[in-house]
């Protein structure tokens, strides 16, 4: 069950990171210095997506490590 989660944690972080760079980003790099990006503008979808981008990472890294202190479990009680 730990392997799953983590592996969609994993997914989670690769689809919000790429939309946060395809939505976001982009717009704003493409926006520089002649109108106000989202970025700017503080809009919903950068509000949005910028936590869940963070929340998804600290989830992977939560998942991976309750796998390891797991592991060592198991290695211990041999």
């Amino acid at each position: 069950m730990i392997h799953f989660l983590f592996l969609a944690s994993l997914f989670l972080v690769s689809v919000f990171t790429l939309s946060w760079d395809w939505i976001i980003v982009k717009e704003h790099v493409e926006k520089l210095h002649t109108e106000t990006s989202l970025i700017e503008q503080n809009s919903v979808m950068g509000i949005t997506l910028y936590p869940l981008s963070l929340f998804s990472h600290f989830l992977s890294l939560y998942f991976s490590f309750l796998g390891i202190t797991k592991f060592k479990l198991l290695i211990d009680n041999d």
